[in-house]
This record gives structure tokens, C-alpha cells and sequence, in this order.
């Protein structure tokens, strides 16, 4: 008898993961290029999207690109800018919780292609005290920086819509 796939509420990954092939050529042809193309995935709840970012985070990148790191943060369980910085960092094998010390992991690492899959990235809009502009305008300088990195965002709305905080005269959300 068939298993029936859909019937875990939880992500899902490997032989669970099925069909979806559209999304993921999409994906990894933007993330793994020479420079790495960030995107956004606009998706409503329950639909697969943290399914997707699993697949490809635990399964399928590293399999195409195996000298690359893929991260995957749940961005709902972060509460601060200390924790997503603590939590990448940790996820890379360093230690440290502020600009500076993501500055110098990164760095280290200029020439290994970096993807952080930010699931339910629109999660952090709801917290303006912790994440503040200043966070948002750090993580576009990431991606606009001499780096191998990209994000890949998972929001339930487009990005243009979700008023992501920048300074003004800065660059674009």
C-alpha cells in the first residue's frame, strides 16, 4: 500500500517530498549560479513552501553543489536580531550575535556560495523594536557586497507590499 504524503503536518523532505519539480528547477537555478541570485517565494500558509526549502536546504543543494552551505532558519522562532545572528552564525560554525561578527564569518567565507533560506521571513515585520531598519538595511548590503550569498525569502505576501523598513535615499526593499 502507498503511503500517503500529505498526511504529515510537519516539512517534509526526501522520498515525502513529491512533485513540485517547476519550483525547484526555478529555485536552484537561481541559487546556484556563479553569483547567486536572492529570490522571494510568496506563499500562503500550509501550501509547501517550508516542504520546498527542506528539499532543496537538505537534499537536493547539497547534492548539486556540495562545497556550498545551505542554511535554513525558521524565522517564526526567532525573537531578535542576537538570535538570527547567533543562529546563522552557529549554523556556519561560528560564534557571535551582532553585524560585526556575521561580517567576519561572511568574510572568511567570500569565495563559498551561502544560501540562508529564511522561511516566514514576514514574521520578523511583526517585531519593528528587534528588527529594525537598520537590520533590513544590513541585509540588503549583504547581498549587494562581494560575497557568494543569496537569500532565499519565504513571505505571505509579495515583498513590495510587506513595507519593509529602509532608510530613505537607500537602497530599494
Amino acid at each position: 500500500m502507498n503511503r500517503n504524503p500529505f498526511t504529515n503536518r510537519r516539512p517534509v523532505y526526501g522520498e515525502d517530498f513529491c512533485n513540485r519539480t517547476d519550483d525547484l528547477a526555478y529555485v536552484l537555478n537561481l541559487i546556484l549560479k556563479e553569483n547567486p541570485q536572492s529570490i522571494s517565494i510568496v506563499s500562503r500558509e500550509r501550501m509547501g513552501s517550508s516542504s520546498l526549502l527542506h528539499h532543496i536546504c537538505k537534499i537536493i543543494g547539497p547534492a548539486k553543489k556540495a562545497d556550498a552551505v545551505f542554511l535554513y532558519v525558521d524565522m517564526q522562532s526567532i525573537q531578535s536580531q542576537k538570535s538570527y545572528f547567533s543562529n546563522v552564525l552557529k549554523e556556519l560554525g561560528d560564534s557571535g550575535d551582532d553585524y560585526e561578527a556575521m561580517g567576519d564569518a561572511l568574510y572568511r567565507r567570500k569565495k563559498q556560495h551561502i544560501i540562508i533560506f529564511l522561511d516566514h521571513f514576514d514574521k520578523v515585520l511583526s517585531k519593528p523594536k528587534e528588527f529594525d531598519v537598520d537590520f533590513f538595511d544590513y541585509m540588503r548590503s549583504l547581498i549587494s557586497g562581494d560575497y557568494h550569498l543569496a537569500f532565499v525569502l519565504v513571505t505571505s505576501e509579495p515583498l513590495a507590499q510587506l513595507n519593509l523598513p529602509h532608510t530613505p535615499g537607500g537602497a530599494s526593499p
